[in-house]
């Protein structure tokens, strides 16, 4: 008896076992398996040194979906990553990866023109000319996202 009339069994707390996890999210790399892109980020950085999935599709400056016009790959990469979902379902699924050495051109010059920023005082976002949308025929649109789509 545990004080007030109560027993033991009354405090016991049954076992629940978790479900295991789906993995349907792999690296294309080394082939790990995780259960989600969140998970798979880390892993590409700390393994594979790749920053962002994203950033080896992006090798201009303006978006493939919407077409605006960014000032540089950092704008880009910040509205397709975290501004526009629909532009990142679209790069996630219709665009291909670049050339991994154009890739590093980009990222080291990009480097540069942060490094300049930085130096005369700037934030690495600063860019003297403002996002503008390009004319012309935009891309058929996506298809409805499923329940447990991005």
């Amino acid at each position: 008896m545990i004080g007030h009339g109560h027993d033991a069994s009354c405090f016991d707390v049954p076992a629940v076992s978790k479900p295991p996890k789906i993995c349907n999210v792999q690296c294309a790399i080394c082939g790990a398996r995780f259960p989600s892109l969140n998970e798979l980020g880390p892993h590409m950085f700390k393994r594979h040194h790749v920053k962002s999935l994203i950033r080896n599709k992006i090798a201009t400056t303006h978006c493939l979906y919407c077409l605006k016009e960014f000032s540089t790959r950092t704008r880009i990469h910040d509205h397709i990553a975290y501004r526009s979902k629909v532009c990142l379902r679209y790069y996630l699924s219709c665009v291909s990866d670049c050339d991994p050495d154009h890739v590093a051109s980009l990222e080291s010059t990009e480097a540069a023109r942060v490094k300049e920023l930085r130096a005369s005082g700037r934030k690495v976002l600063f860019h003297p000319v403002r996002a503008f949308v390009l004319p012309g025929p935009r891309p058929v649109p996506l298809p409805p996202l499923e329940d447990n789509a991005i």
